[in-house]
């Protein structure tokens, strides 16, 4: 509407009334309009007014949730215009975030035409919704100017003007934690001896592709590569409302000489509110449904088995002989030791009877003892013993003592001969071989002998033997000669 004020020169008079007039015009004008505009082409009617919604995120999160928000708006008469994209049910759109959303309607006739607008998006955790529903009256005039009223519905018969078309949604829930979520490894091993390790590929896919997932995904999928036989994992996620999504993990069959494992494992999450933080349930099954921890695929190499390759060898120097092997002639039999005599005590004499015989002396007899000439050098003859030529009988106390039949001593340097005179020995060469480590002989049995072995055993009781014939003949002389001194004595 246009209005053309001339102001003409008047009286003072003139002028209070004129201003009087101007401020009853600006009382009547309706406070509570929200939007209004000129019609567009002659003959028609353009309306235009603004929705303001406003999304707070209280929880503190880098990572917005979902900040995408429904309407609706319905006309109260089925033959009101409507925004272009309208159905039978009313206009629908979307408000995303902190942002105004403008509502576009044409009228080409004049009338009072009422609409209502509320928020339809479903009831989601963590979210408070603006409840609120507007009613908005557009007001077309003959000339197809409009003005926009918009009210406050309270319920049926109640409404209040306002000045604004606005909602305020907030997000107060808390996510899931992604340190809490379990994230199993997958794990890959290969059967047989491929000539080089193979890569092998494995895929994660939401059953939703809108759902949560990690992150390097496209479209709700993932895929990762591992190879030889290794293992490796997909990530972990945060989930911003509650709900159960559900994921599948396989291999890709890329070919080649190996038979592949067809397995699938399923990913069910089951997120829930507690208090205002959500919380994650995981639970992994197999084909069969039982549940695992694990992600395992097995392939089998199918190609030509190649040998395993080894290390080189490490050569070992040949053990050396722990006995020496002794040839040639062995040294030289030395003679035993000479001990001296041993000194043997005569018994105790019973104490002298009285006797009325008279005492014959025995004449006094010349050293016997025997002298043995040790020899000068290396012989295999055993040393020559000439036993004392004089026998003499020491008879009891009391007794006669017969006169000696031959008085004469032995030369010196004689050795008085054996009873059983000794052979004389034969030396042989003795070639010694390496001394047996595995002989065993049981308690009472004798071993077996070798030849060189025996004979040698022989020659050294031998000389055991002519030793202690030599030492008898030696302890003989010395007794006689004890005796005969004793009898001297007396």
């Amino acid at each position: 509407m246009n209005i053309k004020i001339r102001i003409i020169r008047a009286g003072k008079q003139t002028r209070k009334i004129f201003a009087a007039a101007m401020l009853v015009i600006y009382l009547i004008i309706p406070f509570c309009v929200i939007v209004s505009a000129e019609g567009g082409n002659e003959g028609t009617g353009k309306a235009v007014f603004a929705i303001e919604q406003i999304f707070t995120n209280t929880a503190g999160l880098s990572v917005p949730p979902n900040n995408i928000f429904n309407y609706i708006l319905t006309p109260d008469k089925p033959n009101n215009p409507m925004p272009a994209g309208s159905n039978a049910n009313g206009y629908a759109f979307t408000i995303t975030g902190t942002a105004n959303r403008q509502i576009n309607i044409t009228f080409i006739e004049t009338g009072i035409y009422v609409y209502e607008l509320r928020h339809t998006t479903s009831s989601r955790t963590g979210y408070i919704y603006d409840p609120k529903v507007y009613v908005i009256e557009i007001y077309v005039t003959n000339d197809l100017k409009y003005t926009v009223v918009a009210y406050n519905k309270i319920n049926d018969t109640q409404k209040t003007k306002t000045q604004t078309i606005g909602y305020n949604h907030t997000y107060k829930m808390l996510p899931t934690d992604p340190d809490a979520m379990a994230d199993p490894y997958v794990v890959k091993t290969v059967a047989g001896n491929p000539p080089a390790p193979g890569t092998f590929t494995f895929r994660l896919a939401a059953e939703n592709p809108s759902n949560p997932m990690p992150s390097g995904s496209v479209n709700g999928v993932k895929t990762i590569t591992i190879t030889g036989s290794n293992r490796s994992n997909f990530g972990a996620w945060v989930y911003y409302e509650a709900g159960i999504y559900y994921y599948t993990i396989t291999e890709f069959d890329s070919g080649g000489n190996y038979r592949y494992d067809t397995a699938v494992y399923t990913i069910t999450d089951t997120v829930t509110a507690v208090g205002n933080q959500l919380e994650l349930t995981r639970v992994i099954t197999n084909k069969a449904r039982n549940p695992v921890t694990s992600l395992s695929f097995i392939n089998t190499y199918t190609g030509s088995i190649q040998p395993p390759t080894l290390p080189p060898a490490v050569t070992q120097p040949p053990a050396q002989p722990t006995t020496a092997r002794i040839t040639g002639n062995p040294p030289p039999i030395t003679d035993p030791p000479t001990l001296p005599p041993a000194v043997t005590q005569p018994p105790a004499q019973p104490p002298a009877q009285p006797s009325t015989q008279p005492i014959v002396e025995p004449p006094a007899q010349p050293q016997t003892e025997p002298v043995i000439t040790p020899p000068t050098e290396y012989s295999t003859q055993p040393p020559t013993i000439t036993p004392p030529t004089t026998e003499s009988t020491i008879t009891p106390s009391g007794g006669t003592v017969p006169s000696a039949t031959n008085t004469a001593p032995p030369p010196r340097g004689t050795v008085p001969a054996a009873a059983n005179p000794i052979p004389p020995l034969k030396y042989q060469p003795v070639t010694y071989g390496p001394e047996p480590t595995d002989r065993y002989t049981p308690p009472g049995k004798t071993p077996p002998q070798t030849g060189d072995e025996s004979q040698t055993r022989l020659y050294f009781i031998m000389l055991c033997a002519a030793s202690t014939a030599a030492m008898g003949s030696t302890g003989y002389l010395l007794t006689n000669k004890v005796r005969k001194g004793k009898g001297e004595e007396k």
